[in-house]
């Protein structure tokens, strides 16, 4: 209801409002849902009603998030690319898993003792995505320089993999092509290619799961876009060139 309110006021005031604040400010709106959610199903309010409730507005929120980190083309939604969003998208990823794993104790257990345990990590997650919605307001920033040897280790180690993944797929595709069987080689270069996507992607976005931080300026940003876009380029032109091959042999 606050969301369709929000946009009806855009609506009279003629707000020409861009699509990923849009999006961003769903993160808000899912974040208050989801809580109230939650404390309904712990007090055992309509609880088979409230459950299917919670699943969908969490898959809608991991939606949302992938949408704005990664951006969509169909909903007109670029790719970001601001150092500083992309920082303050990380922190919203790390809020969003640790509200969701509290989520399942509260629908496992059902308790509104354990309900409690929402507080803080709903308030966290709150935090961040308001601090989201204002990196993304801004068009340029100048995020705080200053990464540990921990992180600085952590970056280099992910974009070294990459390296390293890119060059052994590189060797298995030529195996596929010169060998008769290569059904092994074949599932050794799927592997390979999928990892180097998500090897190259961490790096370039960073990731909470793997402990990857966003790189400290917008320069070293940008290089890792556009080795993201090559290498995206270079997977389809794998992937094109192997199955090019099999329909021959």
């Amino acid at each position: 209801q606050a969301l369709r309110q929000y946009e009806a006021y855009g609506a009279m005031q003629g707000v020409a409002e861009s699509k990923i604040e849009n999006y961003a400010y769903r993160l808000q709106s899912y974040t208050e849902r989801i809580v109230v959610q939650a404390y309904f199903y712990a007090l055992n309010v309509r609880q088979s009603y409230y459950y299917i409730e919670l699943i969908q507005y969490q898959k809608r929120f991991t939606s949302l998030i992938e949408s704005i980190t990664w951006g969509d083309v169909v909903a007109g939604i670029p790719d970001l690319t601001n150092v500083c969003g992309l920082k303050a998208m990380l922190k919203v990823s790390e809020a969003w898993f640790q509200l969701e794993a509290d989520l399942q104790k509260v629908t496992m257990a059902g308790s509104m003792e354990l309900s409690k345990v929402l507080t803080t990590s709903s308030n966290k997650l709150r935090n961040y995505v308001k601090d989201m919605n204002e990196q993304l307001a801004q068009p340029s920033c100048q995020p705080a320089h200053g990464m540990d040897d921990a992180s600085w280790k952590s970056g280099l180690t992910e974009s070294n993999l990459f390296r390293r993944l890119v060059a052994k797929a590189s060797r298995t595709y030529l195996e596929v092509l010169t060998k008769t069987d290569s059904s092994i080689e074949q599932l050794v270069l799927t592997q390979s290619i999928s990892d180097a996507a998500a090897a190259i992607g961490n790096a370039y976005k960073g990731s909470h799961l793997q402990k990857v931080p966003v790189a400290p300026s917008q320069a070293i940003v940008d290089l890792l876009k556009i080795a993201y876009d090559a290498w995206v380029l270079f997977e389809s032109d794998l992937i094109r060139s192997v199955r090019a091959h099999g329909q021959a042999g």
